[in-house]
């Protein structure tokens, strides 16, 4: 089908890796909304580490270009990579996935955690950033 035929086309030829890195997509990457240089990074990202394991830790050196010509991608691997060392659970090795990142696998060490580790509850969360108090509003509902 029409995906083998582009994932043949990105890992045997050199020709889309090299128009990724040319000056027209980057003066196209520049002038998208934000949402979507993000969604474009993060492709990026992604095929540089699926690249790199199929082919066991290296990339092609046709991706110095592209590196050259968004060196936001290098800054979003190392975002990326903070995240996965901080959202780690603790004692436990990584996920082999793209990202291995899932809300469940988050570990922040209870002294750390909004109000010290004590549940807080939403709707009192927003009234302390609201500046009401909890009297105030108990007294207007009373």
């Amino acid at each position: 089908g029409r995906s083998e035929g582009l994932l043949a086309a990105w890992f045997q030829e050199l020709g889309l890796l090299q128009a990724v890195s040319s000056p027209p997509v980057r003066r196209s990457y520049d002038c998208a909304p934000k949402r979507y240089r993000a969604q474009f990074l993060c492709a990026l990202s992604r095929v540089a580490q699926l690249e790199g394991q199929r082919s066991g830790g290296c990339v092609r050196e046709a991706w110095s270009a592209v590196w050259e010509t968004f060196p936001e991608l290098t800054l979003w691997q190392e975002l990326l990579a903070l995240l996965r060392k901080r959202c780690q659970v603790h004692g436990r090795a990584a996920r082999g996935t793209v990202d291995g990142l899932r809300p469940e696998d988050c570990y922040i060490p209870e002294e750390e955690a909004p109000g010290g580790g004590e549940e807080i509850d939403p709707r009192q969360e927003k009234r302390r950033k609201n500046g009401a108090r909890d009297e105030d509003v108990e007294r207007a509902f009373s």
